[in-house]
């Protein structure tokens, strides 16, 4: 359920590389004018709390582009931003999870959470429904917890077709 989802197209052999600023689409392949967001998640799991009672979330760690591509905005606060990117400690929760362990708290932004023993301010609340990939409760940058995003991050790559724009255009682009 996202908006105009025939333009969503999964990307593959994207070359993604570990450089300061954490995993990165190439800056030229992000530049390309036939797509209007590109982003790139990898799936994984977090523990959500205290060491003693951690809850387990599904979790996925994204890049900026990844809302982008998908064209879903937060419920609450905001997503991802290039900034983010690169400081590794923001957090985008879904809804279940806001409401289930945070009691829907409508002062849940700007709060800070635990991920795997380390703090994390909450920067967004996804919309109900919302969960990708693989029914994910939080979302992280690339690099925010070695555990998700060590060094067997193998990055999947999404983009959103520029308006008007067809998949054999952006083939041939690429």
């Amino acid at each position: 359920s996202y908006p105009d989802p025939s333009r969503i197209v999964e990307l593959d052999d994207v070359p993604v590389r570990f450089g300061p600023n954490g995993a990165e689409i190439l800056p030229s392949f992000k530049a390309l004018p036939e797509f209007s967001a590109v982003g790139m998640y990898q799936p994984g799991g977090l523990n959500l709390g205290h060491e003693d009672a951690p809850l387990r979330l599904r979790a996925a760690a994204v890049n900026s582009g990844f809302f982008a591509a998908l064209g879903v905005l937060p419920l609450a606060g905001r997503t991802f931003d290039a900034d983010d990117d690169r400081q590794a400690r923001a957090a985008v929760v879904g809804f279940e999870v806001w409401r289930t362990a945070f009691g829907a708290d409508r002062q849940m932004v700007n709060r800070q959470i635990r991920l795997n023993s380390q703090s994390f301010t909450v920067i967004g609340v996804m919309p109900r429904g919302f969960a990708f990939p693989d029914q994910a409760d939080v979302w992280v940058p690339p690099l925010s917890d070695n555990q998700l995003t060590g060094t067997a991050y193998t990055a999947k790559v999404l983009g959103r077709l520029a308006p008007g724009v067809s998949v054999p255009q952006a083939i041939q682009a690429l």
